[in-house]
């Protein structure tokens, strides 16, 4: 077994109202001196096992990063799409904005774990629109209104060298309508006209749709890493 980098979440910790830690792997690991944790976020480049009779494995996802470099010129952007900035609108239901959130994250190992204390996903994606609202954890935040009605958003926050996508959402009966690739084009455009020419995008890779989009979109996948939930048996 190799060495093991683990480290204790305090966020987490008080969200969840557990003893939740953090855990960098590179092969299959023994949590035997982690049992004063409740949950454990397990991580790895490369699949692995978990072998405790202590713990339990809950969600498991592959979380994938899509990346593209990004030219002056972006192709297919409309300029006329009805696409405007959260933050310079006047009025709004917030609980539209969470719902499309909720879409965004059915993939999401917080989602699909039955573990997770019931409600902590919605709340955990209700504060990440939130902060993105606050521009805490997005800079860039526009929807998609038609007849007044949001149909979708995207949020984007720049680093020094890349633009990364927080969120993206499309209600589901307007999936298929070129909403998405509008707001990934959006994107990129605001990438560049702040000097940005690499974008990313983290999803799952059971999110089959999602990664589909974004390989027509150009993007490649420059990054995987295994996630597993070990819950300490009681």
């Amino acid at each position: 077994m190799k060495a093991m980098k683990t480290k204790r979440l305090g966020w987490d910790s008080l969200f969840f109202n557990l003893e939740v830690a953090e855990a960098e792997i590179s092969s299959s690991i023994n949590l035997s001196s982690l049992q004063n944790f409740d949950l454990i976020y397990t991580k790895s480049a490369n699949d692995f096992q978990i072998n405790n009779k202590n713990f339990t494995v809950g969600a498991t996802e592959e979380k994938v990063v899509f990346s593209k470099n990004l030219t002056s010129q972006i192709e297919n952007f409309k300029k006329n799409a009805p696409i405007h900035s959260v933050f310079e609108l006047e009025s709004y239901t917030k609980e539209t904005l969470y719902d499309l959130a909720f879409e965004s994250g059915k993939y999401s190992r917080f989602k699909i774990d039955t573990q997770i204390p019931k409600g902590k996903f919605e709340e955990l994606y209700r504060l990440w629109i939130d902060n993105s609202l606050n521009k805490s954890f997005a800079d860039f935040f526009v929807v998609w209104i038609e007849e007044t009605k949001i149909l979708g958003f995207v949020t984007l926050k720049l680093h020094p060298t890349y633009g990364q996508i927080g969120l993206i959402a499309v209600a589901p009966n307007q999936q298929g309508k070129g909403i998405g690739t509008q707001l990934i084009k959006v994107s990129e455009e605001y990438c560049t006209q702040n000097n940005i020419f690499e974008l990313k995008i983290p999803t799952q890779k059971q999110n089959v749709e999602a990664c589909s989009f974004y390989h027509k979109l150009g993007y490649k996948i420059v990054e995987n890493t295994y996630i597993k939930h070990a819950w300490k048996n009681v």
